[in-house]
């Protein structure tokens, strides 16, 4: 978005004392970043309370994002782009398991079962994204795949020890983490390619 450029920008230069432009262009960045974050985490509050789901949407959010703060993973182009799909998705999510009735014993531990199965073989494949943060170095990606399947792998038995306590807790850590990866397979880049054609066509920009 223009004005949150112009505002880190704006703060760039008053944080900068130097000429460096190489260093007032990364303050300016992670200061935009942070103006982002923010402003998705009151638009998914300010939704996800008429929703009545607030609890619900934050903690699927803060499990999609510990993951994917690790492996990265398909994003908009533009930050407005990112902002309406992001909330619509992980608000819509959170909202619709807030709605799940109690599922029997053996349906959530199924479903946990395949969550988290497909969600580690996906990541075995394809984390991190090629256009993430993380360096290119190939040890530093082998690092990041083994940490992210290592955190599927203990949340399983974690996950399916809390079906008959909180299953709740449970389907949205689980739903969660199946986002996540799947947000890393080659189909949600085209899925992605598809809907901002759709949304530039609308004047999202």
């Amino acid at each position: 978005m223009v004005w949150t450029t112009k505002l880190s920008n704006h703060l760039a230069k008053k944080i900068t004392t130097d000429e460096n432009h190489e260093r007032f262009e990364e303050i300016s960045h992670g200061i935009e970043i942070f103006l982002l974050y923010l402003l998705n985490i009151a638009s998914l509050f300010v939704v996800s309370y008429l929703l009545n789901a607030v609890w619900e949407v934050f903690f699927f959010t803060l499990v999609y994002y510990l993951h994917r703060l690790i492996t990265g993973g398909v994003h908009m182009s533009t930050p407005l782009s990112c902002l309406i799909v992001g909330t619509a998705l992980l608000s819509g999510l959170g909202y619709a398991v807030s709605l799940l009735p109690l599922l029997s014993t053996s349906l959530a531990t199924a479903w946990i079962l395949v969550a988290t199965s497909a969600s580690l073989l996906i990541n075995l494949r394809y984390a991190p994204a090629a256009h993430t943060y993380l360096p290119t170095d190939d040890r530093i990606r082998i690092i990041s795949r083994r940490v992210v399947a290592i955190l599927v792998l203990l949340s399983c038995p974690f996950l399916l020890f809390l079906v008959n306590y909180e299953q709740k807790v449970a389907i949205l850590y689980s739903t969660a983490v199946l986002l996540q990866a799947v947000h890393l397979h080659p189909v949600s880049y085209r899925l992605v390619a598809g809907l901002e054609k759709t949304m530039g066509k609308g004047g999202f920009k």
